[in-house]
């Protein structure tokens, strides 16, 4: 699991130091957006399991 974070690391430094063009950008929208769409029902069917505790 660190490499995905590793990697998702880089990909925030890169874009913060604007070192990915704007066209590049306009690629990630769909893919990024399925990503958080997934996180966002994962989390939310594991606080559910959990009783509501946020997890780390």
């Amino acid at each position: 699991m660190g490499e995905w974070a590793d990697m998702l690391g880089r990909f925030r430094h890169a874009l913060a130091a604007g070192a990915i063009y704007d066209r590049e950008l306009v690629q990630l929208v769909e893919p990024l957006g399925g990503v958080l769409e997934a996180f966002q029902r994962r989390s939310s069917r594991s606080q559910a399991l959990a009783g509501g505790r946020r997890w780390r």
